[in-house]
């Protein structure tokens, strides 16, 4: 392999032999795709989601590694990243299908590692899919996440004195643990062990065991920490007031797979403030010289208290104070209701986090991800809130998605957001029985047109082709570009019974074959070209939205064969036959190879009964089918230029008794 630099922002890898049209063609797209990245501040690369070998990248991402572009080239997502290969391939699969998020670690040029959130996207470009990944580095987050943790470490300290208990249930394999600290609550040890049969309505006390109950079923479906409080029974017939808190673990797909919750006595609380009052200093100079913007709010979450320089900075308040405002004036319309929602929502490590929209000084509106922690100050319950803006991740994210769905050429949607409709369409037909069209249209000789005339005409062809089938639909219809001088029309329509939805069909097509057919007048030249179409019906028997597509395209070449600039629907009993035809050219391209034709003589004589000579017959004896009669492999190899190799063969198998007879 060698490497080929089209620019010091990117690369690309080809053969050593040079690229050949199709890479140049494919290298191509690519370049268009990334341009209106390259210059983003964001760092991002567009990676191969087979083997993570990274095949562009931009100038910011060049900056944050240290590396150049040449030697990132020559890497893989894997060989940054410092986590188990496996992690790296799970993450790669996830991403290709969805897309997804991951928080890692990736190695520099210098040898550190830096903390950044890798966000990847599926892409596909020139028929070929990858990943586009945004890398957003953590280290300032991160670091501030820290300096918040390490009180929580400090009460660490007291949580392993004040924790009576800690307990875990594994929902896949129904394991429970309990620790011997939660035995020792309830009056139990290794020597006088707890009875196996014991039931919840035997440990709670008789008036919380309904509420125990109902707030254990709720913490199935919650994603933040369940607290309560409740009565539990002592061995010697007491009962013990503990405060329980757990939270539920859940894997990928969502699914709950861990309950684990701990339990302690009600001095608990009473340590954690004391431990916070003594931390107050060291909490006072880390706010004040953040980089990253922070703000306390009151226990209302209505009032400004304090704003650090970063955030004044960040919501234009250079000249006057954030302080004392009310939260309204940084916040976006309708914010208000989701900011409490976030303040009163805590998580597994005390820092809860939300998307929202705030907003500056002078009105413009940010994106921004705020995390959010408790915090008591002066017996005061406050809450602590970092800033985070993801204005510039947004705006990049917003570029990505539209070269994703859209065509860059016509502005209409691609193949991906033409397969996503299909498939809503085909829910929708077959949950409420009704029957959709898809029109997939075809222009007729456009590669001769393109080919004589230039693709710079071809282009502006196409683009007026889109326009046209725009006026041709209604507005609530799909018109896509597939591939090439391949489009496609959802039809926004679905009839109660098939032959409503052929109507509509025809009715639709003849819209579209008149207004195709129409002279195009493109830098002063006149061009006529027509389009053949193919319909396929949408009900509960449809496939997927590919094999539908490929239904569609079977039913153009049907109406190619039937003289163009016209429309089939697609019939499966048509498409079989083609199928058999299409195996078969298959079969006879290897049946030279696998010595599959024999020849046999058969003699001429006169009408004495002398032999004159012999007429040599061509038969195909099928591994499988046996023997082909000359009728059906022919045409076939007419067609497919197989006629010329199986000519020559025949020519020198021939010669061979002539030679010997001589």
């Amino acid at each position: 392999m060698g490497l080929r630099v089209s620019d010091p922002k990117h690369v690309l890898v080809t053969s050593g032999n040079g690229p050949t049209v199709a890479e140049d063609a494919a290298a191509a797209a690519v370049d268009a795709l990334m341009a209106p990245l390259q210059d983003h501040v964001t760092p991002m690369l567009l990676v191969d989601p087979q083997n993570g070998r990274i095949r562009r990248l931009n100038a910011a991402a060049i900056v944050l590694y240290g590396r150049d572009a040449a030697t990132l080239g020559q890497m893989s997502i894997d060989g940054l990243d410092t986590q188990a290969a496996s992690a790296v391939l799970r993450f790669r699969q996830k991403a290709a299908s969805v897309g997804c998020t991951m928080d890692t670690r990736h190695r520099l040029a210098s040898g550190a590692t830096l903390a950044v959130r890798l966000s990847a996207s599926p892409v596909r470009c020139a028929a070929q899919p990858y990943l586009l990944c945004i890398v957003q580095d953590m280290t300032e987050l991160e670091q501030m996440h820290s300096d918040l943790r390490v009180r929580q470490d400090q009460l660490n300290l007291v949580l392993g004195t004040a924790v009576a208990g800690y307990t875990e249930v594994d929902y896949e394999t129904g394991n429970v643990f309990v620790s011997g600290g939660m035995l020792a609550l309830m009056g139990y040890s290794a020597d006088l062990p707890l009875r196996p049969t014991a039931t919840l309505d035997a440990l709670v006390h008789p008036d919380d065991v309904g509420q125990v109950r109902e707030i254990s079923r709720s913490a199935r479906n919650a994603d933040h920490v369940v607290e309560y409080r409740f009565r539990l029974h002592h061995r010697v017939d007491t009962w013990v007031w503990v405060q329980a808190g757990g939270t539920m673990r859940y894997d990928i797909a969502g699914h709950p797979v861990r309950f684990v919750g701990t339990l302690h006595d009600i001095n608990f609380a009473m340590r954690i403030e004391a431990n916070l009052r003594g931390s107050e200093a060291r909490y006072r100079l880390m706010f004040d010289a953040s980089p990253l913007p922070m703000l306390v709010l009151d226990q209302s979450g209505e009032r400004i208290l304090e704003a650090n320089k970063a955030a004044q900075a960040l919501y234009g308040f250079v000249q006057t104070s954030l302080a004392g405002r009310p939260a309204r004036t940084i916040l976006g319309f309708g914010q208000m209701a989701l900011f409490r929602r976030l303040l009163a929502t805590p998580s597994s490590d005390g820092i809860a986090s939300i998307p929202m929209k705030h907003q500056t000084l002078d009105g413009r509106v940010l994106e921004v991800e705020c995390h959010c922690s408790p915090l008591v100050e002066r017996d005061r319950r406050q809450s602590l809130v970092l800033v985070h803006d993801l204005t510039e991740r947004k705006a990049a994210e917003a570029v990505i998605q539209r070269l994703i769905t859209l065509d860059t050429l016509t502005q209409l949607p691609n193949r991906e957001l033409v397969l996503r409709r299909l498939g809503q369409s085909i829910a929708y037909c077959r949950r409420h029985r009704k029957v959709g069209v898809l029109l997939l249209i075809d222009l007729d000789s456009f590669r001769t047109v393109n080919t004589a005339v230039g693709r710079e005409f071809g282009d502006a062809l196409l683009r007026e082709v889109a326009r046209r089938l725009g006026h041709a639909t209604r507005a609530s219809d799909m018109v896509a570009r597939l591939a090439g001088d391949e489009f496609a029309i959802v039809l926004d329509q679905q009839e109660t019974s098939g032959e409503a939805a052929s109507r509509a069909a025809e009715a639709a097509t003849r819209r579209v074959l008149d207004s195709l057919r129409q002279p195009y007048q493109i830098d002063g030249a006149d061009l006529f070209i027509t389009a053949s179409i193919g319909v396929v019906l949408l009900d509960g028997s449809s496939g997927d939205g590919n094999q539908v597509i490929t239904h569609a395209e079977a039913a153009v070449s049907i109406a190619k064969e039937a003289g163009r600039n016209t429309m089939r629907f697609y019939d499966p009993n048509q498409q079989t036959i083609r199928d058999r035809r299409v195996s078969l050219e298959m079969d006879l391209r290897r049946a030279l190879d696998d010595e599959q034709f024999r020849l046999f003589y058969q003699v001429q004589v006169d009408q004495h009964g002398r032999p004159r000579g012999a007429e040599v017959l061509l038969r195909w004896m099928h591994p499988s089918r046996g023997m082909v009669p000359p009728l059906e492999f022919v045409h076939p190899a007419e067609e497919t230029g197989v006629i010329h190799s199986l000519g020559r063969w025949v020519l020198q198998r021939e010669s061979l008794p002539q030679a010997g007879a001589k």
